[in-house]
């Protein structure tokens, strides 16, 4: 009963606040590695972050084996050149981003 409660009255605020997520635009009239880059540099810090933690977990081969094996497999030649534009303007290795890209999606169920 007290977690049910604690759900209503947690629902019940977030209904009546007046949050509202940041809204982005991206032009897909763009080139495509220039799309994403201002979002990118807007958020460096967490995915250098995030990009330094998952590097850390997967040995060096591995690593880039599987990099090479998703792009091969699943990145299409714009969406890779959306990504190699994004990573070129923060300073992200190109392959991180490959594996960072592919854990979100497995994660989230999308693909």
């Amino acid at each position: 009963m007290f977690i049910k409660l604690i759900l209503v009255f947690s629902l019940a605020l977030v209904a009546l606040s007046d949050f509202a997520p940041p809204k982005r635009q991206v032009n897909l009239d763009l080139p495509p590695a220039e799309r994403w880059v201002e979002i990118f540099k807007e958020f460096k810090t967490p995915i250098m972050q995030i990009a330094e933690a998952a590097g850390s977990k997967i040995p060096t081969v591995e690593y880039y084996l599987l990099s090479t094996l998703l792009r091969w497999r699943f990145l299409t030649v714009e969406h890779s050149m959306e990504l190699a534009g994004a990573c070129k303007a923060i300073g992200l290795d190109y392959n991180t981003a490959v594996i960072l890209n592919f854990m979100y999606e497995l994660n989230a169920h999308c693909t």
